[in-house]
């Protein structure tokens, strides 16, 4: 149960410290009022890029290491997904800016991020942990 929690911990550790990475200086280290934080890596698009596409091919890497598949959609489906995914973030960063208002951005934003996590649940049901 306890092991639970470390990976948690871990894992928003981890977030955090890549958005130190990411972020320009606009992170409180502590409370709205404390020092901002941040290296800005975001204010070099391709450099961004490159870095999420490395961390994103190196956790299927891992993954696929970690998992057998137990059909053909799951041999080649996770390995086809991330490179959507590695297209549409290249779509983000150097197409045009999103039609509409703030709030039709964060709706479409949401829809995304839930179809993403919903497919990628679909496939990871298509291998089983080794």
């Amino acid at each position: 149960m306890f092991v639970g929690h470390y990976a948690a911990a871990l894992a928003v550790f981890s977030h955090w410290i890549f958005d130190l990475i990411m972020h320009t200086p606009d992170m409180p280290l502590w409370t709205d009022d404390s020092i901002k934080l941040g290296l800005g890596l975001w204010n070099n698009a391709a450099a961004s890029y490159a870095l999420e596409a490395v961390l994103l091919i190196g956790a299927l890497w891992l993954y696929l290491r970690a998992t057998q598949a137990t059909s053909a959609i799951g041999k080649y489906g996770m390995p086809v997904f991330i490179a959507l995914l590695l297209l549409v973030n290249i779509i983000n960063i150097y197409g045009p800016p999103p039609a509409g208002g703030k709030v039709e951005m964060a709706i479409s934003a949401m829809a995304a991020y839930l179809a993403f996590a919903g497919i990628a649940f679909w496939l990871d049901r298509k291998r089983a942990w080794v």
